[in-house]
């Protein structure tokens, strides 16, 4: 196993997701989370918890084709899932 790869297990749910090209860096995960976040806001859908990162290419795929995802976690309504 290598110890550069991390696994972690996110609990199911229903997400928003807002997809962005380029290299992830923090400033721009931030920028998409707070776009994302403020569009939720605007349609009246309460959301969980903080915004998830999610990766998809490795760095030697151009920039142009690389797919990364800010997603946040909607309230469902039932407590025992949220």
């Amino acid at each position: 196993m290598n110890d550069r790869v991390a696994i972690a297990e996110v609990p199911g749910g229903l997400f928003a997701v807002l997809r962005y090209r380029g290299h992830m860096t923090e400033a721009r995960f931030l920028k998409h989370a707070e776009l994302l976040r403020a569009t939720l806001q605007r349609d009246g859908l309460e959301t969980v918890g903080e915004p998830v990162s999610a990766v998809y290419n490795g760095p030697w795929t151009q920039p142009f084709m690389r797919g990364n995802e800010v997603m946040i976690r909607l309230r469902s309504g039932d407590p025992a899932s949220d």
